[in-house]
């Protein structure tokens, strides 16, 4: 793994090199080579994946050309949607950027089918994708996944 670190600035004598108040000068080195473990490697890309799922999910699903949201708030709302009676219908959804959508009943299993599906084609993806970082066996091979 690579990583930009700052260090103290030292002379040709190997003394830390100060500022006119007595602070180390500091200096960066990039692309400092920093051993890690297959495990911590395999971990922090199981973890990465995990994480941009979720950001991904957030991002919302589109629905007649409107962005709904996917906050955990929201998507316990749209699991809902199919039990709400008939009799509720028409109501507003509010989108993302505070678009009105009118659901109607006629459209309520669309709706609710396109908030899962958006949903859980994300996490099959990260799903196949944290068992491809679990089935391997060295870090070369954890190098190779995009």
């Amino acid at each position: 793994m690579r990583v930009i670190t700052n260090i103290a600035k030292r002379d040709k004598d190997g003394n830390i090199m100060l500022d006119e108040f007595g602070t180390p000068i500091m200096e960066a080195l990039s692309d400092v080579e920093v051993a890690i473990s297959f495990i911590e490697l395999q971990e922090s890309m199981l973890s990465e994946v995990d994480s941009q799922t979720q950001s991904n999910i957030r991002l919302g699903f589109t629905f007649d050309g409107i962005v709904f949201s996917m906050s955990e708030n929201a998507q316990l709302n749209w699991s809902n949607i199919p039990n709400i009676p008939k009799e509720a219908f028409p109501f507003e959804v509010s989108g993302k950027e505070d678009d009105v959508y009118l659901l109607s009943e006629a459209n309520k299993m669309n709706f609710y089918m396109t908030a899962m599906s958006f949903k859980m084609s994300l996490l099959s993806a990260g799903t196949s994708k944290k068992k491809l970082i679990k089935a391997c066996k060295t870090i070369e091979d954890l190098k190779k996944i995009v």
